[in-house]
């Protein structure tokens, strides 16, 4: 499970090779759960956060959910896809699906 973990680092330290990498450890019918925040709901609101994030030395890496759906590469994505985490398999349905800013996904390794 990478629940808001991969948000801490940036593209050139490997994230997706760091991905690729536990994957690779782990034996067939294992599952990846990711959830990610974006700037695809809300770009403005997202680079506020990540410049004050940056201001207390954190780092803050919102992506696409392109982006995303990339370290999923190679595994089976289970329904309802790569999607709002607000919406995935949610009990009842949610006013503002895009409210949270995450994508969420879950991934079955053939």
């Amino acid at each position: 499970m990478l629940v808001a973990i991969l948000m801490y680092f940036n593209d050139d330290e490997g994230g997706y090779d760091w991905v690729a990498t536990l994957v690779d450890a782990l034996p067939s019918g294992s599952y990846l759960t990711i959830t990610h925040p974006t700037g695809d709901f809300n770009p403005a609101a997202t680079r506020g956060a990540v410049t004050a994030a940056a201001q207390t030395g954190i780092t803050l890496v919102p992506r696409s959910k392109a982006q995303v759906e990339r370290f999923f590469e190679g595994l089976e994505i289970v329904n309802p896809g790569v999607v709002p985490v607000l919406t995935w398999q949610p009990d009842e349905l949610v006013d503002d699906p895009e409210g949270a800013w995450y994508w969420a996904g879950v991934a079955r390794k053939p």
